[in-house]
């Protein structure tokens, strides 16, 4: 069965509620990295009725860099009072938005967290792609989310003086079994290259990424999943072709409209 994208959201703090009113209790000592990823897929799930076991259901959550300011906020506390709280260094664990997620939505069938510096989001997209056309998982929720820290924003102002910020947020997709829907977007195919490269080369993300026939300039680690799902959102394209060039690699993702 092929895997076809039938929902997709992109959350930016600065405008969307984070989190939801309803979920800020269960995330009332979440950090942002973690409230992002739960508003994200609550936008996918919220009022979902779906009759599928939780087993057969999994998450792939990519990431560049993660909860990184609640990682230097465990070591502060280290070496300024030589203790760390359960709390705080429990949230600087890569995959804890994952736990939650799954605990919050029941999930059992996988959780995984991706960290990569080039593609975090497409690898995601492969690893759910996968699942399903193996017949693992009957849907899965593919995610990208980022957070930064003054420490990372300071390290690129010295390598690109003026250049904007990068904005923190967070992007999904609800990728279900083409047997099991009637319509949405089937992934055709998907080629990852990556290759190494300088570190200066993931901090400047200097990136020629095309949507059919636009022309983007990537600028940020998120902005290639959020401008494919933007582009996703506002044109409703019958087929889709992103390819995207860069010091660290190409990636090139094939999508047609299914009836």
């Amino acid at each position: 069965m092929k895997p076809v994208i039938t929902k997709n959201i992109s959350v930016d703090p600065t405008h969307d509620e984070v989190p939801p009113a309803a979920l800020g209790r269960k995330l009332r000592r979440a950090d942002d990295f973690i409230k992002i990823a739960v508003t994200a897929c609550d936008g996918l799930l919220h009022g979902d009725n779906t009759d599928i076991d939780a087993t057969e259901t999994g998450l792939f959550l990519g990431t560049a860099f993660g909860p990184m300011e609640t990682n230097f906020e465990v070591l502060d506390l280290i070496l300024e009072e030589g203790r760390s709280s359960p709390f705080l260094f429990s949230h600087s664990v890569f995959n804890a938005a994952a736990g939650y997620i799954a605990e919050i939505y029941n999930i059992k069938g996988c959780g995984q967290t991706i960290t990569d510096f080039s593609w975090p989001f497409l690898l995601s997209l492969r690893e759910g792609c996968s699942a399903i056309n193996a017949g693992r998982l009957q849907r899965c929720l593919i995610l990208q989310v980022e957070t930064y820290s003054p420490l990372l924003e300071d390290s690129r102002q010295d390598l690109n003086p003026h250049s904007p910020a990068w904005p923190m947020g967070g992007v999904a997709w609800l990728l279900e079994r083409s047997d099991r829907v009637s319509k949405g977007y089937q992934v055709d195919s998907l080629d990852i290259n990556s290759r190494p490269a300088a570190p200066e080369a993931y901090l400047s993300r200097v990136a020629e990424n095309r949507l059919n026939d636009i022309q983007l300039l990537a600028n940020d680690p998120l902005s290639s999943a959020r401008e494919l799902t933007r582009y996703i959102e506002k044109n409703e394209p019958q087929k889709l072709e992103f390819c995207s060039n860069a010091d660290y690699g190409t990636a090139k993702l094939l999508l047609h409209k299914t009836l």
